[in-house]
């Protein structure tokens, strides 16, 4: 194996060793929920409006 070769073939695994650590940084820093799922599933209030039920409970009678 010539010289040149030996240096290609070490540039070249450099290179494949940096995308590789590369893509896993991006996939561990990154959020997996899309931005769209993530805004509907914020919590919501559990405290229920009881003037609603009344309110309903008058109408049905």
């Amino acid at each position: 194996m010539s010289k040149n070769f030996v240096t290609i073939l070490f540039l070249t695994l450099i290179t494949v060793l940096s995308w590789l650590g590369f893509q896993l940084f991006k996939i561990s820093s990154e959020s997996t929920i899309p931005k769209p799922t993530e805004k509907q599933i914020r919590p919501i209030n559990p405290e229920l409006d009881k003037s609603v039920f009344e309110d309903l409970k008058q109408s049905i009678r």
